[in-house]
């Protein structure tokens, strides 16, 4: 027999091992579905992933990296995108959700934060992604943050924006998602 429970998570798998397979069920907050695990076929060759949706240089639009410090003393590393113009555009910076993500949230080979900063460039707006704290090029100490280190994060982010570059971009919205949607219903909220 297998079991393993992810208690954060409310998720619990329990299965049997029978001829080179276990087949059990998989339990989350309520709801179940079985699953299996079988060995994976290794002789046929890996197929190339394709990734048509992630934006490929050049882009009509300017990317720029940058660091930028945080209230805990620490500085969040990110890409900012913005079309090419001298004129002021609204900023969304982009909150991650729950996990050590980069700027990218990359995710099973895929840039979902990229994806959605190309499009909304294109739109118009300016977008900031940026790399959790303790993740990629951020300093800090993901593993010891909790929800509102995140939240100070996000505000030190804003902060910064306005004080650096508040000429360029009057406007600042967030977008969170996951954990980041909470955290940005949480700071809509302050005064």
């Amino acid at each position: 027999m297998v079991f393993f429970e992810i208690n954060s998570l409310q998720v619990t798998y329990e299965g049997i091992l029978s001829e080179n397979r276990i087949q059990g069920n998989f339990k989350q907050m309520g709801m179940e579905f079985p699953l299996d695990f079988v060995p994976a076929d290794t002789s046929k060759e890996t197929e190339e992933v394709r990734r048509p949706q992630t934006p490929q240089p050049p882009f009509s639009y300017q990317v720029q990296d940058l660091k930028l410090p945080t209230a805990a003393g620490n500085t969040l590393a990110g890409t900012l995108t913005r079309p090419q113009t001298s004129n002021p555009v609204p900023l969304i910076i982009l909150l991650h959700g729950s996990g050590p993500n980069d700027r990218n949230q990359s995710l099973f080979g895929h840039a979902p934060f990229h994806v959605l900063a190309h499009r909304l460039t294109e739109a118009g707006f300016a977008v900031f992604r940026f790399d959790k704290r303790g993740v990629g090029e951020s300093d800090g100490n993901f593993q010891n943050a909790v929800l509102s280190d995140f939240m100070d994060d996000a505000r030190s982010l804003i902060r910064a924006f306005r004080q650096q570059m508040g000429d360029s971009f009057p406007q600042i919205g967030i977008w969170g998602h996951s954990e980041g949607g909470t955290i940005s219903h949480a700071l809509a909220a302050e005064p």
